[in-house]
């Protein structure tokens, strides 16, 4: 969930595991406003309920420097908007769109 193309659940079958990638391929990939380095999986205890939460380094995953982190039934992998990112690419649009504006009615 958070800033990839398709959030979501995705049906598992018992006791099947999928990686990290693995998810992220099922979920279309990264937004462009993605926040790699501050992801994190959340996972579930299925006895107490009680939730915890594993930072994950989505850039390194993806670049092979880090390991690809095996999911199980319940786990959340959670990737956040980068607010640079989404005010860098806000501000390009407007920009584009203020500068398309002054060209059509300029002429």
């Amino acid at each position: 969930m958070g800033a990839v193309q398709r959030p979501g659940g995705f049906a598992m079958k018992m006791n099947e595991r999928i990686s990290v990638l693995q998810a992220l391929a099922l979920s279309e990939g990264l937004t462009k406003t993605a926040a790699k380095s501050n992801a994190r999986i959340i996972r579930t205890n299925e006895r107490s309920g009680a939730r915890t939460e594993t930072p994950i380094d989505l850039g390194k995953i993806l670049s092979g420097k880090s390991p690809d982190p095996m999911l199980g039934p319940r786990d959340i992998v959670f990737v956040p908007d980068s607010a640079a990112k989404t005010a860098l690419t806000r501000g390009t649009e407007v920009a584009a769109q203020t500068l398309a504006g002054i060209l059509i009615f300029h002429w």
